[in-house]
């Protein structure tokens, strides 16, 4: 079960920054209305390229394949712009939690977008030891599937 991300952002509109409720769950964000009567916005984050402000830190860009989305976040801190590839403290990737909680259909997306999938954690392991450790078999053959 996909637990959702829930932030609030500041978003450009019509040249005016507007404040937004914004929240990712199975891979979409979504962009709700200052209306309620009206439907948020959803994204599919796999199709999207993200941007950061080099000058304004707490800035990014979402483009998407028709149109470009300006967002703010409260705080610089709050506005971290990473990659497939990020690292916690603990050396895990994105593929690490996919083999740890048995997730093949997120390790397939995550290698379709061309994960990195021999970055080693720091107990030692890759997202494939990880995967054969816990007996994840399907997660198991589509990384060592990578490797092979």
């Amino acid at each position: 079960m996909a637990s959702p991300l829930s932030r609030t952002f500041c978003a450009l509109i019509r040249k005016v920054w507007q404040k937004r409720k914004c929240g990712v769950k199975y891979g979409c964000l979504t962009i709700s209305h200052s209306t309620i009567n009206r439907p948020p916005v959803k994204l599919n984050l796999l199709t999207c390229q993200v941007r950061p402000h080099a000058e304004e830190k707490k800035c990014f860009d979402l483009v998407t394949h028709n149109r470009t989305y300006h967002f703010q976040a409260e705080d610089e801190q709050e506005c971290v712009v990473g990659t497939l590839d990020r690292v916690t403290q603990e050396g895990n990737t994105a593929l690490h939690y996919g083999a740890l909680y048995n997730q093949p259909n997120c390790l397939k997306l995550l290698l379709k977008g061309k994960a990195t999938f021999s970055t080693v954690n720091a107990a030692g392991e890759t997202a494939l030891d990880v995967a054969r450790r816990l007996k994840h078999t399907e997660c198991e053959e589509l990384v060592g599937g990578m490797e092979g």
